[in-house]
């Protein structure tokens, strides 16, 4: 999908959430969206937000290396977990549409070394859950249900359904 577009990051990600799985992350996309929004108030702004979720809990981004190994045993301790990815889209004209997407990933045993050196990195900062599936955490864990951009963050199929449900043309941000 080629779209014409600027990036503004929000800053945070808003109060707390607690819930169902996609209405957090949907609740956070809008938070985001209606902060860009509210300062670029005559473009459409799309915002997304992702959270891992295992062992009926939510995994955000981890403070520190501790809690992120913490999250990485559960979740190869845990077997398969849920990745949810929830977009917000805000028009002109203040109207807003959401949208969740779920995947589900399995991990394999993670070698404690293989563990520890990628915790000495920087790459399980900032990620829900602490890992990047496009990243090192490829070598160990799989999509096995649903669309593996929802893992990574940004599925084009839930823009597109997104942008329908608004009611745009197809191609209406197109380069």
């Amino acid at each position: 999908m080629q779209l014409n577009f600027r990036v503004q990051p929000a800053v945070g990600d808003g109060p707390e959430h607690q819930g169902k799985p996609g209405e957090c992350v949907t609740a956070y996309a809008r938070f985001k969206a209606h902060w860009v929004w509210s300062r670029h108030p005559a473009c459409w702004v799309l915002a997304a937000d992702t959270l891992v979720f295992a062992a009926d809990q939510a995994l955000p981004k981890p403070k520190g290396r501790e809690e992120a190994a913490s999250m990485l045993r559960l979740l190869q301790d845990c077997g398969q977990h849920e990745v949810w990815t929830g977009l917000c889209l805000y028009s002109p004209d203040a109207e807003c549409w959401l949208h969740a997407d779920r995947a589900v990933v399995e991990f394999q045993p993670i070698p404690e070394q293989a563990l520890e050196a990628y915790l000495g990195g920087v790459e399980w900062k900032d990620k829900a859950g602490a890992y990047a599936l496009q990243g090192w955490a490829g070598r160990y864990a799989r999509c096995v249900e649903g669309n593996p951009e929802t893992v990574v963050g940004l599925a084009e199929e839930a823009v597109l359904a997104l942008f329908q449900q608004a009611g745009l043309p197809p191609g209406a941000f197109l380069r």
